[in-house]
């Protein structure tokens, strides 16, 4: 008798349990789903309590709307009802100004042909024309040194001087010139390249 009694009593306590289950579900079920008025996020699980919160958001929807009621504006939230957090946008820098004149840094040509003939693309060429300017300098100097043992030998005046260093200073105009020229038309050989290689680089770009 005690163990059936024991078990009918076990039975109306579980009977008991579930019927405050179904209620519970009953009631949660009856509650309406409280949406977001900041994010939009549909939360079903809402309590109806003062200070509820958005699972979303954050934001309390008791302020929420009593600020939409007063006409004050609600800021939208940038959050989405979704199981991804939101990527954040990539900052694009801002546009940078034209350098103005003085800040722009002034165009050398001192270092620009420097750079040029550092860099150049005939550099067996240039070496022979440093030979050709080392040669040209002796025969000057051999010719005004033949004027001044010529001129001072027995039979020499002062014109065999003034002969010799005059033979002297045209080998030295006429190295010269030659050397400018030739050294001009490898300048623009590699400055025409190097044009070339910029435009075609921009091109590219």
């Amino acid at each position: 008798m005690r163990s059936k009694t024991g078990t009918a009593a076990r039975r109306g306590h579980v009977s008991n349990l579930f019927l405050q289950c179904q209620n519970v579900n009953r009631r949660e079920s009856d509650m309406p789903a409280e949406t977001c008025l900041k994010c939009g996020h549909v939360n079903p699980h809402a309590t109806g309590s003062e200070t509820e919160a958005c699972p979303q958001c954050g934001a309390i929807y008791s302020r929420v709307k009593a600020a939409a009621a007063a006409g004050k504006p609600v800021r939208p939230s940038r959050a989405v009802d979704s199981g991804f957090k939101e990527a954040a946008e990539p900052s694009v820098p801002p546009p940078r100004k034209p350098a103005t004149r003085a800040e722009r840094r002034p165009f050398s040509k001192a270092r620009y042909v420097e750079s040029l003939r550092g860099e150049t693309n005939y550099p067996a060429f240039r070496t022979v024309v440093r030979f050709g300017l080392f040669f040209g300098y002796l025969l000057a100097v051999c010719a005004l040194i033949g004027g001044a043992i010529s001129a001072f030998k027995t039979e020499g005046t002062f014109w065999h001087l003034l002969m010799g260093a005059g033979a002297g200073a045209f080998l030295y105009l006429l190295t010269r010139i030659w050397f400018e020229l030739t050294v001009m038309i490898v300048d623009i050989a590699d400055a025409s390249v190097r044009a070339a290689e910029n435009s075609e680089s921009k091109s590219a770009s």
